[in-house]
């Protein structure tokens, strides 16, 4: 994944702020962000940072492309702190449209994608740059009819290119549409990732799973030609010793059309405490919670006030997925 970027210039992206729209914060920064353009705050190497409001909805599909970057000088699409989701579609910054990411390096974050217009739901990945690395996380996916894909890898020239796809949740409401989809010669990286498909077809395609829920109650398969492990599906298509098969869609909050909610449901026991522990690179899940006992999904979940997980998440000290798998 990209490393620290160095020397951000943050810009306000919204009504009445520095860019009305992504796409012109977009323009401004395509660049040299390595060495630096033009006059100004870009004037010497940076790592421009669109901090988006909620304003109003960003109705646009941009294209994130054309910028030269590196590892340390890359660019940043996120939104401010005080305004960002709560981990499902409602409140906070969404866009309806689809973006299409095609710098080498970068990060895109906390946005909510709302799409239905017959191409890839939201974010797009189109890279050529050999290498190229960049990653998505903490961003909340609405796919509606006619939607091909939510999260999609399209290959370019490079035979380097690393995706990582984390914090991620993705639900689709008619029967097309894979939620992650990679290229099967790219590098792709899904983290502790949730994944709702109604039918038809895939939640995970050529990608590298951990700790992710996969949920396909329809035909079609969670996992499709798939590597990793400590992950949940609907069949028994999840890869791993560790993974969990034949979960239902009660896993999540709530699966209605139009108000899809993948938190983890408070009776998930599969997911309790059953992932793989991957704080030696991040910490926080899909709502900025902090993840202590590393449960399986976008998702960490926390107990209302006064109360907790119900008793049947754990056997013995045993935790319930190791017992599914009888991996103990």
């Amino acid at each position: 994944m990209p490393g620290t970027a160095a020397n951000e210039v943050v810009k306000s992206v919204g009504t009445g702020r520095d860019y009305a729209t992504i796409a012109l914060w977009e323009d401004a920064t395509t660049g040299d962000c390595t060495s630096g353009w033009g006059a100004g705050d870009y004037a010497a190497a940076c790592s421009p940072v669109g901090d988006c409001y909620d304003d109003a909805d960003f109705t646009e599909s941009p294209v994130i492309a054309g910028a030269t970057t590196d590892n340390t000088h890359y660019r940043r699409l996120t939104v401010h702190a005080g305004e960002r989701h709560a981990g499902k579609n409602g409140t906070g910054v969404k866009v309806i449209g689809s973006i299409t990411w095609t710098d080498a390096f970068g990060i895109c974050e906390w946005l909510i994608g709302e799409h239905n217009a017959g191409t890839h739901c939201f974010i797009v990945t189109a890279l050529a740059a050999d290498p190229a690395d960049v990653l998505i996380q903490n961003i909340v996916l609405q796919c509606s009819t006619s939607t091909l894909k939510g999260f999609s890898l399209e290959p370019g020239a490079s035979d380097t290119v690393v995706l990582t796809i984390r914090n991620c949740a993705v639900g689709t409401r008619d029967q097309y549409g894979d939620a992650f989809s990679g290229g099967n010669n790219h590098d792709v990286v899904c983290q502790n990732c949730s994944a709702y498909v109604l039918e038809d077809e895939k939640a995970f395609m050529y990608v590298d799973c951990t700790n992710c829920i996969g949920i396909v109650p329809g035909p079609g398969d969670a996992y499709y030609v798939c590597t990793g492990d400590y992950n949940i599906g609907s069949d028994k298509t999840a890869p791993g010793e560790h993974s969990i098969d034949d979960e239902s869609s009660d896993i999540f909050v709530s699966v209605a059309d139009g108000s899809e909610d993948l938190h983890l449901a408070s009776g998930a026991t599969a997911a309790d405490d059953a992932g793989d522990d991957l704080s030696g690179t991040f910490t926080i899940d899909i709502d900025g919670d902090t993840r202590v006992d590393w449960d399986i999904g976008a998702d960490e979940y926390v107990a209302p006030a006064g109360g907790g997980h119900p008793a049947i998440r754990r056997f013995g000290g045993v935790p319930y997925a190791a017992l599914n798998r009888g991996v103990w």
